[in-house]
């Protein structure tokens, strides 16, 4: 009987902690305040018209999401973001930090252009060392 109960139990706190991390995972569209983490790395590729570029990618432990309410806002889990800042001062930060494990605060936003090199695009606030 006590095998039972702790059966029950443990099947109750697997099942409560993937739904967790299920919705740990998923970033809103246009959240001003979300949060990845991962290790930085930059990227090297060549675009359609043959010009080199590089673009920084955050590789997360987890893969994230991206939910929102326009269907098109909605992505499927993804082990890379491309990140980068529209403030230049962040974004020279975040290029000095390839390599290392970071904390960024941002929005997240679904890649719409042939220039975006992940599925999820996040415009970074804030970074921390993780």
């Amino acid at each position: 009987m006590r095998m039972v109960a702790l059966a029950a139990a443990l099947a109750v706190a697997v099942g409560f902690s993937a739904h967790v991390g299920a919705q740990g995972t998923c970033l809103r569209a246009g959240q001003a305040d979300s949060v990845v983490i991962g290790v930085l790395d930059e990227a090297q590729f060549t675009d359609a018209s043959g010009r080199r570029g590089s673009a920084l990618i955050l590789s997360v432990a987890r893969p994230v999401c991206l939910s929102g309410s326009d269907p098109d806002d909605n992505v499927k889990p993804s082990a890379r973001v491309h990140v980068f800042s529209s403030d230049e001062a962040l974004h020279k930060r975040l290029q000095g930090a390839v390599g290392g494990r970071l904390r960024l605060k941002g929005e997240a936003f679904l890649a719409h252009t042939v220039h975006h090199r992940a599925p999820v695009v996040f415009n970074v606030s804030a970074i921390e060392a993780d």
